[in-house]
């Protein structure tokens, strides 16, 4: 894992890996997941995607001093919404996002294909991909109003190395969903899930 991201571990906007005031801090967790935190660093305000593991996450909160208000569940698999109980307690005013057909723990907030957060100044949009799961979603945060990149958090639909596995779809939905992210700008930054299927 330590040859894909830096050592220190964040990207700011003036790495050209993220849009300007934008910060995204991968978190490794379990033996090759990913968490993201996302961060507005003029508001201080953070989202995370996929917080298998509470404690790691609640660490990079704690030292990057953001207030967590969004969670982001690609879908509902534990090793993508673990720490959702458990961060959403600690941080009262926080809301959990997601697709209702995923059952995912701890929802507040269901989301739809196209319906966007905005948290500070993300604006982040949830594409529907099924296929890995019957509710998977995927999450675009539009790099325009930074005049950057967007940058893609993809779950478990794409990897470094190939796409998830069809828990509960078809090769055909899969091609689909792949389709969908593949329409997106040639500059999109992806941020993967994990490193392979």
């Amino acid at each position: 894992m330590g040859d894909v991201f830096p050592e220190e571990g964040a990207f700011e906007g003036d790495s050209h890996l993220c849009p300007p005031g934008v910060k995204v801090l991968p978190i490794p967790v379990l033996s090759d997941n990913y968490s993201y935190l996302i961060i507005d660093t003029q508001a201080r305000l953070a989202v995370v995607v996929d917080p298998s593991d509470p404690q790691a996450v609640q660490a990079s909160i704690e030292k990057e001093g953001v207030d967590l208000v969004a969670i982001l569940c690609t879908h509902k698999h534990w090793d993508h919404s673990g720490g959702n109980r458990d961060l959403s307690r600690r941080h009262q005013d926080c809301r959990v996002y997601g697709s209702p057909q995923d059952g995912i723990p701890y929802l507040t907030h269901p989301l739809c294909h196209q319906d966007v957060v905005s948290v500070g100044r993300l604006q982040i949009r949830a594409l529907a991909t099924p296929g890995h799961t019957q509710g998977h979603l995927v999450y675009l945060l539009d790099g325009e109003p930074y005049k950057g990149p967007s940058c893609l958090f993809s779950g478990d639909l794409l990897f470094l190395s190939g796409c998830g596995r069809t828990f509960e779809g078809t090769a055909e939905t899969m091609l689909s969903s792949l389709d969908t992210v593949l329409g997106l700008g040639d500059d999109t930054l992806l941020w993967p899930g994990a490193l392979s299927p």
